[in-house]
């Protein structure tokens, strides 16, 4: 539940009228396993958006109707969290 109140996408998917929300196993198209995990463990707290992910992060949360997404970054040794909401989309992260 926690990842369908994250995406609007999931709870589409899980709590709506589709074929999908009574099986046990979903495919999603344009997602590789890795970046489903990270995707899970982001949601779920358990991993910070790494340099390296941003992006991929980022055109996942779109995909998936994740309508708020918090980038922990550290900088100077402090976790700063940044707010971007996809009405603000497309950013150039460049």
């Amino acid at each position: 539940q926690i990842l369908a109140h994250q995406s609007s996408f999931f709870e589409a998917l899980f709590f709506g009228d589709f074929k999908e929300s009574s099986q046990s196993a979903i495919t999603l198209e344009d997602v590789t396993v890795k970046e489903m995990l990270v995707i899970l463990n982001i949601v779920y707290g358990k991993q910070r958006i790494q340099d390296g992910s941003v992006e991929d992060v980022l055109r996942l949360a779109d995909k998936f109707g994740m309508e708020v997404i918090l980038l922990a970054a550290e900088i100077s040794g402090r976790t700063v969290l940044i707010c971007i909401r996809s009405s603000s989309w497309p950013i150039d992260i460049s």
